[in-house]
């Protein structure tokens, strides 16, 4: 979280944060996850009237998880 603003006076540092993905389809999983470390995660967000996003994770030393949602709920940690 926080990483677009890297470099630019604004940036306060990485923040953690919690994605809630809803309406999660075409679930893609290769290698396995529990024993993967995120390596990097990016997503397409839903654009308003389009019907779903998309999010690509990649996991270290492989493998990966795309998947497709039709809503998503970011909250920072500081409001956990």
């Amino acid at each position: 979280m926080n990483l677009a603003f890297k470099g630019l006076p604004e940036y306060e540092g990485a923040a953690s944060c919690l994605v809630q993905l809803d309406g999660v389809t075409d679930v893609e999983m290769v290698g396995n996850a529990a024993s993967q470390k995120v390596y990097e995660a990016s997503a397409e967000a839903v654009a308003q009237g389009a019907p779903e996003g998309t999010l690509l994770v990649t996991f270290w030393p492989e493998g990966s998880l795309k998947l497709k949602f039709s809503i998503a709920t970011v909250t920072e940690e500081a409001t956990l």
